[in-house]
C-alpha cells in the first residue's frame, strides 16, 4: 500500500486527509468529554445537594423533638441508596445506547456488504 501512494504521489494528499479524519475525532470527543463533565458534576453535585437539604430539613426536626435522630440517619441511608441507584442506571443507560449504536453501524455495514454481494 506504500509503495502504491508513493508511487501515485499521493502521500500529501493522504496525509491531508488522514489529518482532517483526526481533527474531526478530536473535536468530537472534545464535545463528549465536556457533556460528560457536566452531566458527572450535575448528577453528584444533585445528589450532595439533596442530601444536604435533607440533612438540614431534618437536623431540625430531630432538634425540635418531631423525628428521632435514629429516623432522620435511617432516611439518609436509603437516600444514599437511592441516589447511587439512579446514578449506576444512568451509567447502564449509556451502555446500552453505546452497545444500539455499534449495533446500527455493524449492521449498516453488514447491508452494504449483502447489497454488493448481490449487484456482483
Amino acid at each position: 500500500l506504500l509503495r502504491t501512494v508513493r508511487a501515485l504521489n499521493a502521500e500529501d494528499l493522504h496525509r491531508r486527509l488522514f489529518q482532517r479524519q483526526n481533527d474531526i475525532i478530536n473535536a468530537t470527543q472534545r464535545q463528549r468529554g465536556v457533556a460528560l463533565g457536566v452531566f458527572s458534576a450535575a448528577s453528584n453535585g444533585l445528589g450532595v445537594l439533596l442530601q444536604m437539604v435533607t440533612l438540614l430539613i431534618g437536623s431540625s426536626a430531630v432538634l425540635a423533638g418531631s423525628m428521632t435522630a435514629e429516623a432522620l440517619a435511617t432516611y439518609l441511608l436509603y437516600l444514599d441508596t437511592a441516589v447511587d441507584s439512579a446514578l449506576e442506571l444512568g451509567i447502564e443507560w449509556s451502555s446500552c445506547n453505546d452497545a444500539l449504536g455499534s449495533a446500527e453501524r455493524v449492521l449498516g455495514i453488514l447491508a452494504q456488504g449483502v447489497t454488493s454481494q448481490r449487484s456482483s
